[in-house]
């Protein structure tokens, strides 16, 4: 992504610059064309998806013991109004943190 790509998503967004940043080096390797999961949908992680992740390791601790207490929880879909009505990130209505953690629906497997 360039900078002015990056500059777009920053004022349809609201995310910082490091944010973006972030978010890029977690994607890397994700399909950017990707089906959208409905608001309101239960997902589980994709846990191995997640650990199988090169830089797992040294992403935040916070993040990282959230998908390790979380490997077998049903999460139900919440749509971020700043993302639009067919978000590629969304979050979780049982996220009990107080800023809620952004997912790409290709790291989330929907359960019936």
């Amino acid at each position: 992504m360039n900078r002015e790509q990056r500059r777009s998503v920053q004022k349809k967004t609201g995310l910082s610059a490091d944010q973006i940043k972030t978010v890029e080096k977690v994607m890397q390797g994700t399909p950017l064309k990707a089906e959208t999961i409905p608001e309101g949908a239960h997902v589980k992680l994709k846990t191995d998806r997640l650990f199988g992740m090169k830089d797992f390791a040294s992403m935040q601790t916070k993040w990282r013991k959230f998908v390790q207490e979380h490997q077998d929880t049903v999460f139900t879909v919440e749509y971020d109004p700043k993302f639009g009505d067919t978000p590629s990130l969304v979050q979780f209505v049982e996220d009990p943190n107080e800023i809620k953690f952004l997912w790409h629906i290709s790291d989330l497997e929907v359960v019936t």
